[in-house]
């Protein structure tokens, strides 16, 4: 065990540099570590130093890795994650035995998966639901949870992945904006109100111009004055009155059926096998987990 202390870096010298790595900057993994960026430096500094190896090229403002810092990256995330999940599954034992944790994309957690949630609960009144929500994409989601759902194209992961249901995007506003902007209706006109754009990091979205392309629309897009980089605050802000906004049917239905967003025009792009869920494979598959992905293809 000595030769653990004598050879392995400082964990916090690790931490840092997967920070750096997977975010490119060094003020933006020291604002994510709540350290200063001269910590950050010193860290990745010494850990070079231990390695007897340059791990990263200096950029002016962003920085990129090496060949050593790719291959580094490779054994080190994997490693942080398994301490995680050791710490997290050693703090779990003395937790609720029924709590059922569930990661949710932003995008679908109050509208399509939250209700069915309830449903499923309503079932199962021992069982204790913990929603995680956030805009990262599935792949770095660090959080321990029993499964996971996330909207748009599945990439090659660590998790065995399931298709839920497909989707369909098209324009949604409010009732009132559609009244003062009747001519929306026809696409070619869409390009003169406010459009709302949804760009998240890490992550492709159709934007407008992937929507209006594929209605074969030749229609030049202003430039992008209002972006967003949360979901649901874009749909408020249609809701709002801001602006018109793409939406996903999942996500938006309610909304619909309560009349505080209207569809725009029929034409909807439609979004096969879009919803998915997640569970890793490096762990094993809990009976509540299971059985609500069953309960889920079932119900619908």
């Amino acid at each position: 065990m000595s030769e653990f202390r004598r050879n392995l870096p400082p964990i916090g010298q690790l931490i840092a540099f997967e920070a750096a790595a997977r975010l490119g900057n060094f003020t933006r993994a020291s604002e994510e570590l709540h350290m200063s960026q001269a910590a950050i430096s010193r860290q990745i500094r010494e850990l070079e130093k231990r390695l007897s190896a340059s791990l990263f090229r200096r950029g002016r403002h962003e920085v990129s890795l090496t060949r050593s810092g790719e291959l580094f990256l490779k054994s080190v995330r994997p490693a942080l994650q398994m301490m995680l999940g050791a710490v997290e599954e050693t703090r779990a034992l003395s937790q609720a035995r029924n709590e059922f944790v569930v990661y949710s994309d932003q995008s679908i957690d109050s509208s399509y998966l939250l209700p069915r949630l309830r449903r499923f609960l309503d079932l199962h009144p021992e069982v204790e639901l913990k929603l995680i929500s956030t805009g990262k994409p599935i792949e770095e989601v660090q959080s321990r949870f029993h499964i996971a759902f996330q909207a748009g194209p599945v990439w090659p992961t660590s998790y065995e992945t399931h298709v839920i249901a497909d989707d369909e995007v098209f324009p949604v506003c409010s009732p009132g904006f559609l009244t003062q902007h009747p001519s929306i209706v026809d696409p070619d006109h869409l390009a003169t109100v406010s459009l709302l754009h949804f760009e998240q990091p890490g992550r492709h979205w159709t934007s407008w111009e992937d929507y209006l392309g594929w209605l074969g629309c030749d229609v030049k897009l202003p430039r992008k004055q209002i972006k967003f980089t949360r979901y649901p605050t874009l749909l408020h802000a249609a809701e709002n009155g801001d602006g018109i906004a793409l939406g996903w049917q999942n996500s938006v239905s309610s909304r619909l059926t309560s009349g505080t967003l209207v569809r725009v025009g029929t034409t909807g792009m439609k979004l096969k096998d879009y919803l998915h869920s997640y569970i890793r494979k490096d762990q094993p598959r809990t009976s509540l987990a299971v059985e609500f992905l069953e309960w889920l293809r079932r119900s619908g």
